[in-house]
């Protein structure tokens, strides 16, 4: 095997073999990841088998460690569609001598995973690796929706209400997104500079839908098209003065119904966890249960040197 160093040469390679790998999505394509290109030292690699492209690994390098990929929501190992197990662990083994570091992953939630399989994580676990953390998400299977009775009434509250999808006006998303978050001492993770550039770099993979109190923006969701069976909800915010309407239900109903339209096959709504699994947000949780959610884990490996 060879492996190369990832160069902004090779960007259309890499993003081609994203698009046809067995568990690529949008969060490990160069357009999505060079966006973070002047915050990281990039040491992503190619990995060649008789001169033909086999796998990629996104990374950085922070704090002496190799991390897949601290400016992305997943990382990992991404391997062809045919790929093996023999291949699979033969490839962990070259990346754990090129790097010669600790090295860190996270695994995304397996609704993202294009084909059905556990290769990756099998392969790098009997090289090493240990599970440090596990997250729980909450996904909705677009096929069998099932709605609280309660939901359902919620969402009866507020379907007179004007939804917009794919609304502009990220300038009143983001004020609303941030007042949300400081009840946690908590900001965004994107700056509202930082949300309209990753629009403008992917704008058929970004989404936000809002709605409107006449010509109040009372609520929204950022939604990421992250494959072509797989949606992915970034932030859930709401102006907590008209709660009273119950704008997230219509909201997500809205949601729903358009990605059933268009032949998705999951929303996943995203952790409703904090620290590593260690804290879980009960109501956030039985808020995604109620359209029928179930929960999926992500998981964070280290192997340390």
């Amino acid at each position: 095997m060879q492996i190369i160093k990832y160069h902004k040469n090779y960007e259309n390679i890499w993003d081609e073999f994203i698009k046809d790998s067995k568990n690529g999505n949008i969060f490990h394509t160069r357009k999505f990841l060079n966006y973070h290109k002047d915050k990281f030292e990039d040491t992503s690699i190619l990995i060649y088998k008789k001169n033909k492209l086999i796998a990629l690994f996104p990374a950085i390098e922070f704090e002496n460690k190799i991390i897949s990929h601290r400016g992305s929501t997943y990382g990992g190992l991404i391997v062809k569609k045919d790929n093996k197990l023999n291949d699979t662990i033969n490839i962990w083994q070259e990346i754990i001598n090129y790097y010669n570091k600790t090295i860190e992953f996270r695994k995304c939630e397996y609704i993202f995973d294009k084909y059905p399989s556990s290769e990756v994580e099998f392969s790098s676990k009997h090289l090493g690796f240990e599970c440090v953390n596990e997250e729980l998400s909450t996904c909705l299977d677009l096929e069998s929706i099932k709605l609280t009775k309660g939901r359902k009434w919620a969402i009866g509250k507020c379907k007179n209400l004007k939804i917009v999808f794919d609304d502009v006006d990220y300038e009143n998303y983001h004020k609303i997104l941030s007042k949300n978050l400081e009840k946690f001492n908590s900001t965004p993770t994107h700056t509202l500079k930082e949300m309209k550039y990753l629009k403008e770099l992917l704008p058929k993979n970004y989404f936000l839908v809002t709605i409107y109190l006449e010509d109040i923006m009372i609520a929204g969701i950022w939604l990421v098209l992250a494959t072509n069976k797989t949606v992915h909800t970034f932030y859930i915010a709401q102006n907590y003065q008209y709660s009273e309407y119950q704008p997230l239900s219509c909201v997500v109903n809205y949601i729903i119904k358009y990605l059933q339209n268009n032949n998705f096959k999951y929303l996943n709504f995203g952790i409703s966890t904090e620290n590593g699994g260690e804290y879980i947000n009960k109501g956030l949780f039985e808020f995604k249960e109620s359209f029928g959610g179930f929960g999926v884990s992500r998981f964070y490996y280290r192997r340390e040197i």
